[in-house]
């Protein structure tokens, strides 16, 4: 079972089951709490990929964006899907981004789950 999607400039195919991507920094403009926004996500039952990136652009733990709420629901509702980071500044370099960040989100899946 499948279908088509159309737009001005693109035809999209897919497949059923459609799956959901939540994307932390769209959801931190355009909902009150992230974590609130995660939960609904992850209620739907569709929730399948999981973008953790900063409000500003950066990766986690390069801004403001709480990541410690957002993780601490992944935990407790026993999350299996993907995570990934996705930045779009990466500045000072990719190389440093992408180390920080898993080491930002590692120590506070340890913190949680030693816990937990």
């Amino acid at each position: 079972m499948g279908g088509t999607l159309f737009n001005s400039r693109n035809w999209y195919t897919f497949t059923f089951p459609l799956t959901m991507v939540f994307d932390c920094r769209s959801a931190s403009a355009q909902e009150e709490s992230v974590p609130e926004a995660l939960l609904r996500a992850m209620e739907s039952g569709y929730l399948r990929h999981i973008h953790v990136n900063d409000a500003n652009g950066r990766g986690p733990g390069f801004g403001e964006t709480g990541f410690i709420p957002i993780l601490k629901s992944l935990v407790k509702n026993n999350y299996k899907g993907y995570i990934s980071v996705e930045v779009i500044d990466f500045s000072p370099d990719p190389q440093t981004v992408a180390s920080r960040s898993i080491s930002y989100l590692r120590g506070i899946l340890e913190t949680l789950t030693e816990k937990g």
